[in-house]
């Protein structure tokens, strides 16, 4: 996609280019008019730094109590081995605070579609969670087979969402770690079983991945920005018995 922006437009915002991209970005975000991945990319920002643009503006990630209570249906019907496949979201917000193990930990392998790597590896080398995922065992990268397909989603996600639903379809996958409501919508057509970020961590408490969620949720608010709703944090700390 091409977007041409008139120098006059910017002249009157008294902005450049490129932050009338972000500005444009973290509406679109705000309105839900555009998933993490593609605000992401229409801001020409890593996933790292535009959760912490959004965490300065208290904007919260799209993902609610709904879909926290739709994962805690999904925690109780799946055990380990399974097929696991992630979009970026948890794998480079974990990763970012160094605790990307808590996937292995908790599923053993989690398939990541290419485009996911290289988001939180390759394009981010030397970036937060760049060294954490070049050194976990538990991830394996692997590319869409079905490549119409995954093309096809790219007009509505941005790659890795894309990839991680066309993969988690391809292998019929037992799990899909994902946030983006959209997308579990199309997954949910598969009958594909989804799981986000706040699930991840309410699911390592209740197996003994972890003791205690509230400091990696702290971790992530105060090293991340990461933004959840106030009735999404005391729901899912009420989940774990470490209500405030």
């Amino acid at each position: 996609m091409i977007l041409t922006i008139s120098r006059r437009l910017l002249s009157w915002l008294d902005m450049d280019a490129d932050e009338f991209l972000v500005e444009l970005a973290i509406h679109s975000f705000k309105e839900e008019k555009l998933s993490m991945g593609q605000a992401c990319r229409l801001a020409r920002k890593g996933r790292v730094e535009f959760h912490r643009i959004l965490g300065r503006r208290e904007i919260p990630i799209h993902y609610d109590v709904e879909d926290f209570e739709a994962d805690i249906k999904t925690m109780g019907g799946t055990r380990p081995p399974m097929t696991v496949v992630s979009d970026s979201s948890a794998p480079v917000c974990l990763a970012a605070i160094g605790r990307l193990s808590i996937l292995q930990e908790l599923y053993g392998r989690v398939i990541i579609p290419t485009a996911v790597y290289e988001e939180i590896a390759s394009v981010g080398v030397g970036q937060p969670g760049a060294t954490e995922a070049e050194g976990t065992d538990g991830l394996e990268v692997r590319k869409a087979s079905c490549f119409a397909y995954a093309y096809v989603l790219r007009e509505q996600f941005d790659a890795g969402e894309a990839e991680a639903i066309a993969i988690a379809r391809e292998l019929k996958a037992d799990l899909l770690i994902m946030d983006e409501p959209r997308a579990r919508r199309v997954a949910s057509r598969y009958a594909i079983k989804q799981i986000g970020l706040p699930g991840v961590l309410a699911e390592a408490k209740q197996r003994g991945v972890m003791p205690t969620v509230r400091p990696v949720l702290d971790k992530l608010v105060d090293e991340l920005d990461l933004r959840i709703s106030r009735e999404l944090r005391d729901r899912l700390l009420q989940r774990v018995g470490e209500e405030e």
